[in-house]
C-alpha cells in the first residue's frame, strides 16, 4: 500500500492515521477503507452521520 517513491512518508501518515492524528486529511480516511475492503455504503454513511449502517 505503500507508494514506492515516497516509503517514509507514508509509513509516517500511517502511523498519524491509526493514532488518529486530527491533521490526516478526510481523503486519507477514505482511502484507508477502501484500501481494507470497506464498502461504499458504509464509508458513505459514516461520512452522512447516519446511525444505522447497513452492511452491503
Amino acid at each position: 500500500m505503500a507508494p514506492p517513491d515516497k516509503p517514509l512518508a507514508w509509513v509516517a501518515r500511517r502511523a498519524q492515521l491509526e493514532a488518529g492524528d486530527p491533521t490526516v486529511s478526510l481523503d486519507l480516511l477514505v482511502r484507508a477503507l477502501f484500501a481494507l475492503g470497506a464498502p461504499r455504503g458504509e464509508i458513505a454513511a459514516a461520512i452522512a452521520g447516519d446511525r444505522c449502517v447497513v452492511a452491503g
